[in-house]
């Protein structure tokens, strides 16, 4: 059986795979808006054009979650190396500059309110609600 039909009471939702950069949605058109492991394969630029699709799309009330890699900081001085030799070692031209983004830094002026966050193992969870 599917997920669905195992769930009836869930909620819908619907997964779009497009340009972060410019989303094919409507102004204030979700509830939700989930990105997971892209901002580290994005220039800088890139970054702060998706953070401002997140918002423009978002209902107020709305809920912006983004799923990555760790950054800098994240995981103790002892693996800092590690997420450093990442870039160096394999083609990721953007990572570095990812190791040292301020999330907060680049959401919370478009109107962001910060909601939670999370980490496990190297996978970290940060999520900001458009204001209602």
């Amino acid at each position: 059986a599917d997920w669905r039909s195992t769930r009836p009471h869930a909620p819908s939702a619907d997964f779009l795979v497009a340009n972060v950069e410019e989303l094919p949605l409507s102004d204030s058109s979700m509830d939700v808006v989930v990105c997971a492991y892209v901002f580290h394969e994005l220039p800088p630029s890139a970054r702060e054009a998706a953070a401002a699709e997140f918002y423009r799309v978002l209902r107020p009330g709305g809920l912006c979650v983004l799923l990555d890699s760790a950054q800098s900081g994240d995981l103790g001085r002892d693996m800092d190396g590690t997420l450093e030799w990442f870039p160096r070692t394999f083609h990721e031209p953007y990572y570095s500059s990812w190791l040292r983004l301020d999330l907060d830094g680049l959401f919370r002026p478009l109107g962001f309110a910060s909601f939670a966050r999370g980490l496990r193992h190297v996978t970290k969870m940060a999520a900001w609600m458009k204001p209602a």
